[in-house]
């Protein structure tokens, strides 16, 4: 797969509250920023990474200002709305389970936002933070003008939208989830994402069932489709019927789960449709970068993290090229 230069990045940057099971909390900011940390840690030098979102004018001048501090990041995608930022507060279960709850919200951005990128991008990632960036008619639209690989994180398209009044957000089969997936390159689900869509049930898929599901898909025309296992590992479906499933590898222990989702799809995405890496080798890079994210609370000190994991160097003494 010839790589990516120029990558455009889509989602909502998030004001996060996460209260742990032991009552620690951590405010930081996450959503997208997980994932445009990652590609700012991973891409090759010289990738342009455009994040083409809407942030809520409370918060539109810091997060710009956090953006252009990352290498290889430009900000001329950002675009201020008259909202109040996406805040989710997470509270996470002893049992590992976790309820969100969103306050604010930007709102779904139009066609024209996007509409100037469809000629400037190599390939595209969309990771449905709050399951609102964009209303399924434009994300039609933008796939026919689009020619380039998209990666499509489904996310938060599975839970109930509520923007106000922190109403706990519950899970739900995504409607016309079919039309959302196809025509994109890569598909990513977490296991009960999965299991939306298999049965219409908010349960993990059975390992067994994830063939079937992914020759839906692959139907639709996505020609990959992985799917996250949290602290077990992770899968790849391609459409040619192989399947790749790794156990998940974690530099130090866990402390927070928050983000890691975003960041594995990132870093395939990196790894991927940028550095042009096989299935394998981006799998494995994917699953590394994600324990790493899971060893720190937020993101402050993830490219730090990312960096010091010599996530590239240990792929290729792998011999994972």
């Amino acid at each position: 797969m010839r790589g990516a230069r120029t990558v455009g990045i889509t989602g909502v940057a998030v004001e996060d509250t996460i209260e742990m099971p032991d009552r620690t909390r951590t405010k930081d900011r996450g959503g997208i920023y997980y994932a445009i940390i990652t590609l700012s840690a991973l891409a090759p030098q010289g990738t342009r990474i455009v994040p083409v979102l809407g942030i809520g004018d409370d918060a539109f001048e810091s997060v710009r200002d956090d953006f252009a501090r990352l290498p290889g990041v430009e900000v001329e995608g950002l675009v201020p709305v008259a909202a109040v930022n996406n805040k989710v507060r997470i509270r996470y279960a002893p049992d590992g389970s976790r309820t969100e709850a969103l306050t604010g919200g930007v709102p779904p951005l139009p066609w024209e936002v996007f509409e100037p990128w469809t000629g400037r991008l190599d390939a595209w990632l969309w990771n449905m933070v709050s399951g609102m960036e964009v209303e399924r008619d434009t994300f039609l639209d933008l796939k026919s003008a689009f020619e380039g690989a998209i990666h499509f994180d489904l996310h938060s398209l599975t839970m109930a939208h509520h923007h106000h009044h922190g109403a706990q957000r519950a899970f739900r089969v995504p409607p016309h989830w079919e039309e959302w997936v196809a025509a994109t390159t890569w598909v990513q689900l977490n296991e009960i994402e999965a299991g939306l869509l298999w049965d219409g049930s908010a349960a993990a898929i059975d390992p067994a069932d994830e063939p079937e599901l992914a020759a839906r898909i692959h139907a639709l025309g996505p020609v990959g489709v992985l799917v996250t296992r949290g602290a077990v590992g992770a899968a790849y479906h391609g459409d040619d019927g192989r399947t790749i499933r790794l156990a998940a590898e974690a530099p130090a222990a866990a402390v927070d789960p928050t983000g890691c989702g975003d960041v594995f799809g990132a870093a395939w995405f990196a790894l991927r449709a940028v550095r042009g890496l096989d299935p394998a080798a981006a799998l494995r890079g994917a699953i590394l970068a994600a324990g790493v994210s899971a060893s720190v609370s937020g993101t402050r000190e993830l490219r730090e993290k990312l960096l010091s994991a010599r996530i590239l160097e240990d792929l290729v003494h792998q011999g994972a090229r």
